[in-house]
């Protein structure tokens, strides 16, 4: 009789556990426009993420470059149709607010992560809402203008520290190999976009906005800024697209852009020469270089579960160990301050992967601006086209810097709706 009962329970409760429902598991969405490296080290940290919360999966997806993640977002937005969180721009961000579709983060995220973030980065994410400062996106992948130079041909020495310098020193390198009369090797690379010149600009001692609230880029610091751009361009490589492939095919030596491109610029070298960066060159006012890059925002459509799922999935990035996992992978900087002081990110400085990465962390802590509050506004992706096509026409040679910037200027305040401006 025992036996008998003894088999009775345990097909009992081999039928209980036949019956056991499996995990919940709580899908979350994350649009984003990583490529190559950055993509690569993106799915790696959503895969670890995964496979550590066997409750949450977050879905990636790649929506193309910046330009096609914003106009799919807008429109998933108008739809009623967002994702779970994405990457954003400030002035996506305004857009956004006007449709009240952004979860404030600010009781959300650890307040200890929160806390820890550089207070430019922190400022850059905050947003007035009702008239309060107020927590919309948290930082992400931020990245900073840094000087790569070929190391094999280039010494510390021929490092250009000046405006003038990169002038002098870099035309030191420029070679005809064809004897066509032009030079086919650059010592200088330029490719000019809105941050470029803003970084100029804001060299030359240039602010954006005056006291009326007016874009002020056509003052004599942005004249002056985009004339030196355009005798740069007279002994440069100029080029619309990336420098990473010239430079990586050894016809630039040296040229500026985003530290995001470092791990591009050194897969696009490899076996063939060295890759270095250094501080920028000093403008007349300063040496800073533009913070650049994008933040995450959580959107209300979102279920409590998925915002829940997404809060956990959005700290997991902003650990100090991801967070400086993803520094070293990519060339973004570290989000958190800690993490710029903590002991596995001091030891890889000091690797020959991380020498590459002191230069950016210097510029960051020691010369670093970003797009004053004033542009946080969603008039700003209008703007940034004024310029931008300022620049293309002012380097195609259509009209002169001074013609060029005014119209900018004036179709900018037109569009931000500052009257008494235009």
């Amino acid at each position: 009789m025992k036996k008998f009962l003894g088999i009775l329970l345990l097909l009992a409760a081999l039928a209980i556990q036949g019956t056991a429902q499996p995990q919940q598991v709580t899908p979350i969405s994350f649009w984003h426009g990583m490529t190559g490296v950055l993509q690569g080290t993106i799915n790696a940290l959503t895969d670890e993420f995964n496979a550590q919360n066997k409750d949450v999966k977050v879905n990636l997806t790649l929506q193309g470059n910046y330009d096609a993640l914003n106009q799919k977002l807008l429109a998933a937005v108008v739809a009623g149709t967002p994702p779970t969180l994405s990457q954003m721009f400030p002035d996506w961000t305004a857009k956004i607010i006007e449709a009240d579709a952004l979860e404030t983060l600010g009781d959300l995220i650890n307040v200890n992560i929160v806390g820890d973030f550089p207070k430019s980065l922190l400022d850059e994410n905050t947003f007035i809402i009702n008239g309060k400062p107020t927590l919309l996106t948290v930082p992400f992948n931020k990245s900073i203008l840094t000087m790569f130079y070929n190391s094999d041909v280039v010494k510390t020495d021929d490092l250009p520290k000046t405006w003038d310098e990169i002038l002098s020193k870099s035309i030191k390198f420029n070679k005809d190999t064809n004897n066509d009369g032009k030079p086919d090797i650059f010592g200088w690379g330029l490719r000019v976009y809105p941050e470029i010149f803003a970084t100029f600009f804001h060299q030359n001692g240039g602010s954006f906005f005056d006291k009326a609230g007016c874009l002020t880029i056509n003052n004599t610091a942005g004249v002056d800024a985009m004339e030196y751009l355009v005798k740069l361009k007279g002994q440069s490589l100029y080029q619309g697209g990336f420098l990473d492939a010239p430079f990586g095919e050894g016809k630039v030596m040296m040229y500026i852009d985003s530290s995001a491109g470092l791990g591009f610029a050194e897969r696009g070298s490899q076996g063939k020469h060295g890759v270095a960066t250094a501080r920028l060159p000093r403008g007349r006012a300063n040496s800073d270089g533009m913070i650049q890059g994008t933040n995450i925002g959580l959107f209300k459509t979102a279920s409590d579960a998925e915002k829940k799922a997404a809060i956990r999935y959005v700290e997991f990035l902003l650990s100090v160990d991801k967070t400086i996992f993803w520094a070293q992978q990519t060339g973004y900087l570290p989000v958190r301050a800690s993490a710029l002081k903590d002991a596995k990110w001091l030891e890889f400085l000091k690797t020959a992967k991380g020498a590459n990465h002191q230069a950016i962390v210097d510029q960051f802590v020691n010369g670093s601006f970003a797009y004053p509050v004033e542009a946080h506004i969603s008039a700003w992706g209008a703007v940034r086209g004024f310029i931008g096509d300022a620049i293309e026409k002012i380097m195609q040679s259509k009209a002169s810097p001074k013609d060029a910037l005014d119209e900018a200027a004036k179709l900018s305040n037109k569009e931000m709706k500052k009257a008494d401006c235009i």
